[in-house]
């Protein structure tokens, strides 16, 4: 845990379509109750398939500016640290061949970041990247001043 001004940064949880269609639930305990906290942002990572490539953030169809700031600012830092091809930044209201995106069911505000595509040449990034990953995005949310 890290705090910067209001803000705090929270060690790693899990929340993914596979695991919601299995009802498991790999978030941290510590992370519940900031889960639950309207002041909370919650950032869910991901990798993507569908023979694609590049990152990508997806941001809440309820988004207020800064979160959509919040959503753009983590997709440069990611690109410039790990050399990630960039794709864009997509609000949940667009219309999507999978349905409905679990981010708006919180109550929090939330930004998903995929963060490549793990059945495309994005793999051997991740390979090389794999530390710098995490670290930009906590980078990201910490340096950000929205």
């Amino acid at each position: 845990l890290r705090e910067k001004n209001d803000a705090k940064v929270f060690g790693v949880g899990v929340d993914s379509e596979a695991t919601k269609l299995r009802k498991i639930s790999y978030v941290n305990k510590e992370l519940l109750p900031a889960i639950r906290d309207l002041k909370t942002i919650l950032i869910c990572i991901h990798v993507n398939a569908g023979e694609g490539t590049g990152a990508e953030v997806w941001f809440q169809k309820k988004a207020s500016n800064r979160v959509v700031q919040l959503a753009e600012h983590v997709l440069s830092e990611y690109v410039a640290w790990t050399g990630m091809p960039r794709r864009r930044i997509h609000s949940s209201k667009e219309k999507k061949p999978w349905g409905k995106l679990y981010i708006d069911d919180y109550k929090c505000d939330a930004i998903l970041i995929e963060t490549g595509f793990i059945d495309s040449g994005d793999l051997d990034r991740y390979l090389l990247q794999y530390q710098n990953i995490g670290q930009a995005i906590a980078h990201a949310a910490y340096t950000f001043n929205g």
